[in-house]
């Protein structure tokens, strides 16, 4: 039941997601260099996606500077 769910869910969403113009804010971006803020530290994160206990998915993000 819950793999015809997801599938029912990725076949309703999936085209809009393809079909979907890039972002207004992308146009905005600059090349200028950054300005006086202090550097990002690393972060490490984690999240879990879901509702009343039940986990439907999870992610985790890493942010470094190399």
């Amino acid at each position: 039941m819950v793999k015809s769910f997801v599938t029912l869910t990725v076949a309703l969403f999936l085209p809009s997601v393809i079909g979907a113009s890039p972002p207004a804010w992308q146009s905005s971006v600059t090349k200028d260099p950054p300005g006086s803020f202090n550097e990002l530290r690393p972060l490490r994160a984690s999240y879990n996606f879901g509702w009343s206990g039940l986990t439907a998915a999870t992610a985790e993000a890493h942010f470094t500077k190399p």
